[in-house]
């Protein structure tokens, strides 16, 4: 099916060249949720179930970036960790890096773009003789026609300059 579709090609093209790109984020992206679920249940593993353990921690922080979170629990908890760590995860892994996500992404489909482009061009076959006749006819009606609006407009203005004149 992708062969046959265009669109759906350049996607292929596009998830394939950036596979590498996105498995070393995706290593990157762990490692600092990880981080994060470990920082999490330290500050509000005692006494939030949200917290309690690695994996409900890790699905705590992970619903927090798809902004379903219970921040009145956190800030229940301890106010200014609350804040601190909800703020700094926010900004690295919410900014941060769903945005080197979607710029991995915007790379790979500029580059299998432009490559399904350049293939299209190549495989055009140059014009035939009544092509390039048809075309330069046009061309030459166009330019006989820009002739004759520039002669039209000098003596429109001639005809303006001696009216005012009068």
């Amino acid at each position: 099916y992708f062969d046959l579709q265009e669109n759906l090609l350049v996607l292929r093209d596009s998830i394939a060249r950036g596979v590498a790109d996105l498995s070393i984020f995706t290593l990157m992206l762990l490692t600092m949720m990880f981080g994060f679920c470990v920082a999490g249940m330290n500050i509000f593993g005692q006494e939030s179930d949200n917290y309690i353990d690695i994996e409900r921690s890790f699905t705590a922080l992970f619903l927090m970036v798809l902004g379903e979170f219970d921040f009145d629990e956190m800030y229940a908890i301890n106010p200014g960790f609350a804040y601190g760590f909800f703020i700094m995860y926010q900004f690295f892994i919410f900014l941060i890096m769903v945005n080197i996500f979607l710029a991995i992404l915007n790379d790979a489909y500029a580059v299998a773009h432009t490559g399904a482009v350049w293939q299209q061009l190549e495989r055009r076959t140059p014009p035939h003789m009544r092509e390039r006749t048809a075309t330069r006819k046009a061309m030459w009606r166009e330019a006989k026609n820009l002739r004759y609006v520039k002669r039209f407009k000098k003596e429109k203005i001639k005809q303006a300059k001696k009216a005012q004149k009068e």
